[in-house]
């Protein structure tokens, strides 16, 4: 019942009119100042639950093993998004708690614009994300990316946390992040803009503001 709950606060347009944030795991938010988000509907990739985004979201089962283990996520009561794929053996992926509300992916890998058709397949959760982002601010909505930098430091995985100890890879995987970002370029309804310094994102499919603030009627 709890799980159900939580899946029933979530709705197709519930933010329509209002900016959407999406927060990714970029270096460049080192040093952001996170009260810009107080009040705003946004949601939070992977660690950004620490911030208490309205909304998390996480495709990655190695780090959902992790947060299981932190009694400060275990604690927090915003609405905590797993992502889950239909070919996911369930005795190798990690039992979700009851207040985590799960979400699948479409088959046909296609960009969804409704949470009853599940969501895109997405190789990282930052495609998820937007794509989750667009569904809640609804057509025409206006979606802004911060710390999608979609690049590494030194040939490594770079983040403006220090949470995936457990998994330092090369930055290799961060140009197949962005493609998949990318080939969804034409079946987006929404605006989105990425918030960003112009060198210090890969991210180019989308206009570049450099400005949390740009753009702000």
């Amino acid at each position: 019942m709890e799980r159900l709950y939580y899946l029933l606060m979530l709705s197709d347009g519930m933010w329509s009119g209002r900016r959407v944030y999406v927060v990714g795991g970029g270096p460049s938010l080192r040093d952001f100042d996170w009260s810009r988000l107080t009040g705003e509907s946004w949601i939070g990739c992977n660690q950004a639950w620490i911030h208490d985004p309205p909304v998390s979201i996480s495709l990655d089962k190695k780090y959902h093993r992790v947060i299981c283990k932190d009694s400060r996520w275990r604690d927090k009561k915003h609405i905590k998004i797993w992502i889950r794929v239909p070919r996911d053996n369930l005795e190798h992926v990690p039992k979700a708690p009851g207040d985590v509300t799960i979400l699948v992916t479409k088959q046909d890998r296609s960009w969804s614009r409704s949470i009853a058709d599940g969501i895109v397949h997405g190789t990282n959760t930052g495609t998820c994300a937007i794509n989750l982002a667009c569904i809640l601010a609804g057509p025409g909505g206006d979606v802004r990316l911060l710390g999608f930098d979609m690049r590494g430091e030194l040939g490594k995985t770079a983040n403006w946390h220090n949470a995936y100890s457990f998994r330092r890879n090369g930055d290799f995987a961060y140009k197949r992040y962005c493609k998949d970002i990318e080939r969804h370029v034409g079946s987006i309804d929404c605006k989105i803009f990425n918030i960003s310094h112009g060198s210090a994102t890969a991210l180019k499919c989308f206009p570049i503001i450099s400005s949390f603030d740009e753009g702000l009627a």
